[in-house]
C-alpha cells in the first residue's frame, strides 16, 4: 500500500508541475520510479529488471521513430519545443511499474486518450494550437486512475 501512496503523490506532483510550469522536478519522477521497481521486485523478483528493460526499450523506440519522422517532415528542434525531456524521464519512470503487456496497452490507450481531448480542445478553441500538449502530467494523472484501479479494486 506504501507503493501505491508514494506514487500517486509523485503523480500527482508530476500533474501539476506540468501543467502550471511546463517543467518537472526530478525528485517525483525518481520516487516513481523507485517505489516502481520495488512494487515489480517484490512481487516478480529477478524478471522485474527484464520486464523494466523491455519497457524502456520501447520507450527509447517510440522516441526514435517520432524523431526520426519529426526529422523528415524538416523539423530542426523536437526536444524541448515538441516533447520535453519531462515526458521521456516520466514515461521511463511508469515502465517501472507494469509488465510490458500492460505497458504497452497503457501507454497506447493514454496517448490516444491525451491526443483526441486535447484535438477536441484545440477544436472548440479552448486550447491554443501553439500550446504544446502538457504529456508527462496527463500521462501521470492517467497513472494515478491505472492504480488506484490497480490496488482499490
Amino acid at each position: 500500500m506504501y507503493y501505491f501512496i508514494i506514487a500517486c503523490l509523485c503523480g500527482i506532483a508530476i500533474f501539476w508541475q506540468d501543467i502550471k510550469t511546463r517543467e518537472i522536478h526530478i525528485l517525483p519522477v525518481l520516487l516513481l520510479a523507485g517505489s516502481g521497481l520495488l512494487f515489480h521486485w517484490k512481487k516478480l523478483g529477478k524478471t522485474a529488471l527484464l520486464s523494466f528493460g523491455i519497457n524502456l526499450s520501447f520507450v527509447a523506440c517510440m522516441l526514435l521513430c517520432v524523431l526520426v519522422i519529426y526529422r523528415l517532415k524538416g523539423e530542426k528542434q523536437i526536444m524541448d519545443r515538441m516533447l520535453g525531456w519531462g515526458d521521456i524521464v516520466t514515461l521511463a519512470a511508469l515502465a517501472a511499474w507494469m509488465e510490458p503487456p500492460r505497458f504497452l496497452f497503457f501507454y497506447t490507450a493514454a496517448t490516444v486518450l491525451i491526443a483526441t481531448a486535447f484535438g477536441m480542445l484545440r477544436w472548440v478553441g479552448r486550447v491554443d494550437p501553439a500550446y504544446p500538449i502538457p504529456l508527462a502530467g496527463w500521462l501521470s494523472l492517467l497513472f494515478n486512475c491505472y492504480l488506484t484501479y490497480y490496488f482499490l479494486v
